[in-house]
């Protein structure tokens, strides 16, 4: 658990930090109490948590939100002849306060959970936002080679299609039997006559590429500040206050590229 500050009218509060999953045991150690050190413990012991909301204004019934499973390690002792467990009932739930089970060779090993059911603050809408506070250490290299691998592909395989395309007509143009063929132009040399035409509707075209440099601007600038860490997206009216106040400065821009383009083309 750690503590979020305060960020201008909201109060500081605490936030839990979940991991995905959880490990099949633990090697024990002098800091750990009631375990031997270098003893491999197992957790044989789970416990689900369901967490339900309810809205008596909005909907009938109760929503689950959320669940969370805790690991234990409890070496269990039987009741006795009439079967269970006296190390795990509901007179005797388990706690970490228990021997935890250890694994040296061939033995029996019971198997138990239980279920709880809490109540949750948080809303149907948010039930989503408790990845945003999972941790994951791993680096996925094999994606990012992947896709590093794929764009060198397609960038490397698109470029030998225009060298060979290229090649071929200046091997037509360069050729001295056909220079009569050559008289006339055609292929990639035609470009040239397009490119430095007017468009017939400079104005529209202006306002498209200015709302694109606007949008551009605002796009980069947001993720500058959420790499920088000024934005989360686990503060929904930030982000969204961010987004349309970076839309409105970049109109500035927006409008000296609108201008400058229709200037050109005019």
């Amino acid at each position: 658990r750690v503590v979020e500050p305060a960020l201008g009218s909201s109060p500081s509060r605490i936030i839990t930090i979940y991991e995905r999953g959880f490990p099949l045991g633990f090697r024990g150690a002098e800091s750990i109490p009631g375990t031997s050190a270098g003893v491999n413990y197992v957790y044989n012991h789970h416990r689900i948590v369901l967490k339900y909301h309810t809205e008596p204004d909005a909907f009938e019934g109760a929503r689950i939100v959320g669940f969370e499973v805790e690991p234990f390690s409890v070496q269990h002792e039987p009741a006795g002849a009439g079967g269970g467990l006296s190390t795990c009932s509901g007179a005797r739930p388990v706690t970490h306060s228990a021997p935890p089970q250890p694994v040296s060779g061939p033995q029996t090993v019971y198997w138990t959970y239980d279920v709880r059911w809490e109540y949750s603050e948080v809303k149907w809408a948010s039930r989503w936002d408790v990845y945003l506070y999972a941790t994951d250490e791993q680096i996925h290299w094999f994606s990012i080679v992947n896709s590093l691998m794929i764009v060198l592909f397609l960038t490397g395989l698109l470029a030998m299609i225009m060298l060979r395309t290229l090649h071929r007509d200046l091997r037509r143009y360069n050729d001295a039997e056909a220079k009569e063929e050559a008289a006339e132009e055609g292929g990639w040399k035609l470009v040239h006559g397009d490119v430095f035409r007017p468009p017939q509707r400079p104005a529209l075209l202006s306002v498209y590429v200015g709302t694109g440099v606007q949008v551009l601007g605002m796009s980069v600038v947001t993720m500058c500040f959420a790499v920088a860490g000024f934005l989360s997206p686990a503060n929904r009216g930030a982000l969204m206050t961010a987004l349309l106040l970076l839309f409105t400065a970049m109109g500035v821009l927006a409008g000296f590229v609108s201008a400058r383009l229709y200037k050109a083309l005019s």
